[in-house]
């Protein structure tokens, strides 16, 4: 197997034994703890790579506390349009109540108001 280097010279490895050798010795981590990766040219070559990720990690996020946000809006608007609807069948309830004919009496009678129903039937106006 021939691998080419940087200097674009051919290198002949004869097994897989000194290939892998090779790259785990070139990843220790006392590279990552005293910062020598950092000049090795790798970074540099994979800053994009690196920009990309941080992008959509910060979109992911944004997106995640954007849609949670908008989830807490409807379940609060649910909760609002249930009771909104409670009131509404109550109220038209007591509406239908308070509208009958005889209540309209009783309520007259108690207010001490001197309305009186009238005993002739309406009559309707033609216009001629």
């Amino acid at each position: 197997m021939f691998w080419k280097s940087k200097k674009k010279e051919y290198v002949e490895f004869d097994n897989d034994s000194k290939l892998n050798s090779n790259i785990k010795s070139s990843f220790k981590l006392s590279k990552l703890v005293d910062g020598s990766f950092m000049a090795d040219g790798w970074i540099g070559r994979n800053i994009g790579v690196f920009i990309l990720g941080a992008i959509i990690g910060i979109f992911y996020i944004s997106n995640r506390n954007m849609s949670e946000k908008n989830i807490r809006e409807i379940q609060n608007i649910t909760k609002e349009i249930k009771e909104l609807r409670a009131e509404s069948i109550s109220t038209s309830a007591e509406l239908a109540r308070i509208s009958k004919q005889s209540e309209v009496e009783f309520l007259l009678e108690k207010n001490n108001i001197d309305l009186v129903a009238s005993d002739e039937p309406p009559v309707v106006l033609g216009i001629e």
